[in-house]
């Protein structure tokens, strides 16, 4: 686990990736933003469905998500994880910011530095003692005229996911073997 100067640290150096030159750093002008939000309704516990939400978990309920680990380097989740995620040709670089089992909060940091930064949080509440509510935002702020366009497209896109989430995350809970109280490691 990352003390605060390392979390720091990490944070200074995502922020350092946006200022890489590149072919429109050159453009100053005012960029997209979008924040959107959705909520869903999970079988499990709120335990176990802010689990699904960590960076090892989600790969059993969404097939394409693969991220590789620079930091820890063997795959987990806390708070300070570093790793990238293949979006296309290019990789998106994510920070694990916030993993609060406690308080049931999962907040990520993703920069694509050619197109756009993105800031997830996820909330989960109980509403019973097998049922969750999960609230997913987003805000999504572009860093070039290619990330307008991205930002634009999620905004108008983004809340029609949330059957997509909500089906595949429940699917991973009743799945074969029943109801997993706990999220496979």
């Amino acid at each position: 686990m990352l003390h605060d100067a390392g979390k720091i640290a990490l944070a200074s150096s995502l922020a350092a990736l946006i200022l890489i030159p590149h072919p429109l750093s050159a453009q100053v002008s005012a960029r997209v933003h979008a924040e959107r939000s959705f909520s869903i309704t999970l079988r499990a516990p709120v335990d176990a469905a802010t689990s699904a939400f960590g960076p090892v978990v989600e790969q059993a309920w969404s097939p394409d998500w693969r991220p590789a680990f620079i930091h820890p380097s063997r795959p987990a989740a806390v708070e300070g994880a570093v790793f990238t995620v293949d979006e296309g040709p290019l990789k998106q670089i994510w920070l694990l910011q916030t993993w609060d089992l406690k308080h049931h909060v999962v907040r990520y940091v993703a920069v694509d530095p050619h197109a756009k930064l993105s800031v997830i949080t996820i909330t989960v509440s109980s509403i019973s003692g097998r049922m969750s509510r999960a609230t997913v935002s987003f805000a999504r702020t572009a860093l070039s005229a290619e990330g307008d366009a991205q930002v634009r497209h999620f905004a108008a896109h983004f809340v029609s996911q949330a059957p997509h989430w909500e089906s595949a995350i429940n699917a991973y809970f009743t799945g074969p073997g029943g109801h997993r109280s706990t999220p496979r490691s």
